[in-house]
């Protein structure tokens, strides 16, 4: 997560310089702290960078606003899962699945402790139900 949130303040202070977000240094470290939040940080961090774009003028709120979308969509589908999953050691596959489904029944709530579940059932079938099988067939 640090890794990512750092990734994100980072490439999001080069582009508010480039589109002249005021006080750019300052919104990126909180933007830092914002992102660390799982799941919900980077739309925080989005509308927080977007409030303080408007203070500069609506072009430079859209501009900053259609970057932080296209960020959060390369974020949400490759960057996370690929992270979790290798810390994790959850399959990709799962990391996006778990979080669709979570996030599809129970919305936000859902989406947060998505992760957790499925690294909980993943754990559960890996530890008690794999060796239950094998020890049956043995």
């Amino acid at each position: 997560m640090l890794l990512l949130a750092a990734l994100n303040a980072g490439l999001g202070f080069v582009v508010m310089l480039i589109v002249g977000v005021p006080f750019a240094p300052a919104v990126a470290v909180i933007v830092f702290f914002v992102a660390l939040i799982p799941l919900v940080g980077s739309v925080l961090a989005t509308i927080l960078t977007v409030l303080v774009g408007l203070t500069a003028g609506p072009s430079t709120a859209i501009a900053i606003g259609l970057y932080y979308l296209v960020y959060m969509q390369i974020e949400a589908y490759v960057l996370t899962p690929r992270v979790m999953g290798k810390v994790l050691a959850v399959p990709v596959l799962l990391v996006i699945i778990g979080a669709l489904v979570g996030g599809t029944l129970l919305g936000l709530t859902g989406a947060l402790v998505a992760m957790p579940v499925t690294t909980a059932s993943l754990l559960i079938i890996r530890r008690v139900v794999i060796p239950a099988q094998n020890a049956k067939q043995h």
